[in-house]
């Protein structure tokens, strides 16, 4: 089984499988509305300074996301999205 990881460790060019959101209720509800829940592809676009806010290809769209929203969206690799 692969480590999970935190979406904020994704580098430019790399794809990964959300896992689980590991946020307070509020922001994992903001997250999966816009896209970031379990078990969806997501491939990140590039970032900012500092990592900070990078932006992830989700569901066709591209969106940004603030390093600290991305630390609790944990990942894996080498797994089929469902």
């Amino acid at each position: 089984m692969n480590k999970t990881f935190p979406l904020s460790d994704l580098r430019k060019g790399e794809r990964a499988v959300i896992h689980m959101l590991k946020t307070d209720d509020s922001t994992a509800a903001r997250l999966r509305g816009i896209g970031f829940s379990e078990g969806t592809e997501v491939f990140c676009a590039g970032s900012g300074l500092f990592k900070d806010p990078a932006a992830y290809r989700v569901k066709g769209a591209l969106i940004a996301l603030r390093y600290r929203d991305a630390r609790g969206v944990l990942c894996r690799k080498g797994e089929n999205p469902t």
